[in-house]
């Protein structure tokens, strides 16, 4: 039978200035981006290199990205996804660097309980998963992410994303909504922010988005007092240099890009297998050290690390759905090939190249995309999110 708690569980892991790839013509707005697909492989995490990641980048950039297996405090932050793409002339840069998650309670004995808990991980090397109550991304990104990717680099202004904050509120209500359909009593809040930075980099000033989203999810812990619980994660973490004055023109661009991120389904299993075994064994460790164990419920400490159980495959694709709905995304298919990928929603239209590695994306549907670029292109087809 399926989980309930692993439909939201598994919702919180999940999500231009003008180059040659990206046309214009008459001087009007950019109508559609020529992309390029890309893979980042996982080479160390299983026994064989295994793709982790699909995303889309522009045709002529350079991209190159990596997995890290590490202690990094919560077991569902143990694979750090990173990437680095960058255009021709070097002057426009994106970046995508790993999500990271956090717990807390309202209850304070239990609040005592986990920093107890890490403390004694320390003692044999182990971070701790960090107890902190819910904070919006503006705090995440001033109190954290900046400081970590951008040290000694000062916050010229904390801005909302327009388009990102619009989208990740409706789709949240709408995931809001489907948890409710469930009869779960589950709470998601989240909200986006993107911090601007002013700076120079070999004596040209830049500037810079770096962008954030804060989700938490609220539920019972079980505790017996009716206390709450919160699993928090710092997601879409990305970053976009332009020249001083130039980030607003590409801001479709980084959304194009953002919208086409997509995990790869058999290596989310495995990463899945890899945080559920792990998460046994700590339970094994709790309930023989200390009585309080008996507090919880297996499923309740599973839920404050933000495991997620497997579900049967009508589950996973009602989670399909809900992830897209949140990421702002759809999945279309190579009809030469049958391979799926997951774009942008913005757009409504994309071809597939001839060498079955190339996208381009349009709002306009009498796009000939032969007409502004090179080879023969093939309409994708739109069909059913699949996990």
């Amino acid at each position: 039978m399926t989980s309930k708690r692993s439909l939201t569980a598994r919702a919180l892991l999940i999500g231009a200035v003008l180059v040659p790839s990206v046309a214009a013509v008459d001087g009007a707005p950019p109508r559609y981006f020529h992309m390029k697909a890309v893979q980042i492989i996982d080479r160390g995490g299983f026994a064989k290199p295994t793709p982790a990641m699909d995303l889309l980048i522009p045709a002529g950039w350079t991209f190159d990205s990596k997995v890290e297996w590490a202690n990094r405090g919560c077991f569902t932050d143990l694979a750090a996804i990173s990437f680095h793409m960058q255009s021709p002339d070097g002057k426009i840069v994106i970046e995508g660097y790993p999500s990271f998650s956090w717990q807390f309670v309202d209850n304070p004995s239990v609040q005592r309980y986990l920093v107890a808990e890490n403390q004694q991980g320390l003692k044999v090397g182990l971070k701790p998963c960090p107890v902190n109550q819910p904070v919006p991304a503006a705090t995440v990104l001033t109190k954290v992410v900046v400081p970590r990717l951008r040290p000694g680099k000062d916050i010229a202004a904390m801005e909302t994303s327009p388009d990102l904050d619009q989208y990740i509120k409706d789709r949240t209500a709408a995931l809001q909504a489907q948890v409710a359909k469930t009869g779960q009593n589950i709470q998601l809040q989240a909200d986006a922010a993107r911090a601007r930075l002013k700076y120079e980099v070999d004596g040209a000033p830049v500037e810079e988005w770096i962008t954030a989203v804060s989700m938490a999810q609220t539920s019972p812990s079980g505790d017996g007092h009716g206390g709450r619980r919160y699993d928090n994660r710092a997601i879409m973490l990305m970053s976009m240099r332009a020249p001083a004055g130039q980030l607003e023109a590409n801001e479709r661009l980084l959304t194009a890009v953002r919208g086409s991120i997509h995990l790869e389904p058999e290596w989310a299993r495995q990463y899945v297998a890899v945080v559920d075994q792990l998460n046994t064994a700590q339970q094994q460790q709790r309930a023989a050290r200390d009585q309080i164990i008996h507090q919880f419920q297996q499923q309740e400490i599973a839920a404050i690390q933000g495991v997620m159980a497997n579900s049967e495959r009508g589950g996973d694709q009602s989670v399909a759905a809900e992830s897209q709905f949140l990421r702002g995304v759809e999945t279309y298919r190579d009809p030469g090939t049958g391979k799926q990928y997951e774009l942008d929603n913005k757009y409504g239209h994309a071809w597939m190249n001839s060498n079955g590695t190339d996208v381009i994306l349009s709002d306009d549907p009498n796009l000939n995309p032969s007409s502004v670029e090179t080879g023969s292109w093939t309409p994708m087809e739109h069909v059913q999110a699949s996990p």
